[in-house]
């Protein structure tokens, strides 16, 4: 029996040992949390750097056709009014610089005053200034702004670079007196320093205010474009977030699988060392009881059948509890049920004499 007890305690030691629960990895949680995380910063980041690259692009873009619509209207001017050899910054000043005939004078004046009514017309203008290479207004859509000398890093630029300068503002800076307009814009408006230059290198600028609402409009289509396409990675999301849980849900049906096949390799350990333990102790009361059996004069000779015939049940138990625990070797073969059942009565027949049970059994085969 201590052999016994030993055995039983290292099998339930080692059992325990190989199937004891461990604090697990979550991996489906991190990975939806890592993901979700990694998609979310890409997706917005993708989505904000298009978004300003479309703005920045199409902003550039209009500035630039501004500057070639005044530079066009100027030039064709100077083409109707017959001037040849005036440049287009010749079209906006307002002075006269050397002596002149009567007639040129006339078509210099005709011609100035086509270019900035052209300019005072400009789609979606807010205001237009013409500065002087002294930064001065020498004209404006506003009177007010006329003759006020104006300092500003984007008119410098202007002038030394002798380029286009463009800004985009989301409001009215109220400490810039050039930001006078007649009427608020609504969204956002465009402000472009564009440079007309002669031949002698003097520069005047021409300063727009402009609020293209067509391309307002058009822009904020493409954002939301771009941001539903975005949304895309939602999409992705939780299409890699179904593939991990059914990856964790198999992980987890075959961890409890392992553990149950741990679980009955044990069972099955312990199940044969208690069948073997069993055979030694049966066999010497089995020994015993036939040795008592064959004393003459024993009183007990009925009861000692008995045991022999326990003894001899509880051998056939153990050897078929052996033979359940071998490897399913796949080999059928017949049974004959009537068999099984007459030895299960003859094993129980003590009992059910004692219990004073009679069963009656017959063996009578069916023809159907």
């Amino acid at each position: 029996m201590l052999i016994t007890a030993a055995l039983f305690k290292r099998l339930r030691r080692r059992t325990a040992d190989s199937i004891a629960p461990t604090k697990q990895f979550n991996l489906l949680r991190w990975f939806s949390i890592v993901s979700f995380l990694l998609i979310s910063v890409i997706a917005f980041g993708l989505g904000s750097l298009s978004t300003r690259f479309l703005a920045t692009e199409s902003l550039e873009r209009d500035a630039l056709m501004s500057a070639q619509f005044i530079q066009t209207i100027a030039k064709g001017e100077i083409r109707h009014h017959g001037l040849t050899g005036m440049q287009p910054a010749d079209t906006a000043a307002l002075t006269e610089n050397g002596t002149v005939s009567e007639e040129m004078s006339k078509n210099r004046q005709r011609l100035t005053s086509e270019f900035l009514d052209y300019l005072s017309r400009l789609p979606d203008s807010l205001l237009v200034n013409i500065f002087s290479p002294l930064r001065t207004v020498v004209w404006s859509t506003n009177p007010q702004l006329i003759g006020k000398k104006i300092l500003n890093d984007e008119l410098e630029e202007a002038f030394s670079a002798k380029d286009r300068v463009s800004t985009k503002y989301n409001e009215v800076d109220a400490d810039r007196i050039e930001q006078k307009f007649f009427r608020s814009p609504k969204i956002f408006f465009i402000e472009s320093y564009i440079p007309l230059v002669d031949d002698q290198g003097n520069i005047l600028a021409v300063l727009t205010y402009r609020e293209p609402l067509d391309l307002i409009a058009r822009l904020n289509r493409g954002h939301w474009i771009i941001w539903l396409s975005t949304m895309g990675g939602l999409a992705l999301y939780f299409g890699v977030y179904w593939i991990a849980r059914r990856a964790s849900i198999s992980l987890a049906s075959q961890e409890a699988q392992l553990v149950a096949n741990k679980t009955y390799v044990g069972l099955g350990e312990m199940s044969t060392a208690v069948a073997h333990c069993m055979r030694n102790p049966l066999a010497c009361i089995r020994s015993s009881a036939e040795l008592a059996k064959d004393m003459d004069g024993q009183p007990a000779k009925k009861n000692i059948d008995d045991i022999v015939t326990q003894v001899d049940r509880m051998s056939r138990w153990v050897n078929e509890l052996l033979l359940c625990l071998s490897p399913i070797r796949g080999v059928a073969e017949l049974v004959e049920p009537t068999e099984i059942i007459l030895a299960t009565l003859n094993s129980f027949s003590a009992q059910l004499s004692q219990s004073k049970i009679q069963i009656e059994f017959k063996n009578v085969p069916i023809h159907g």
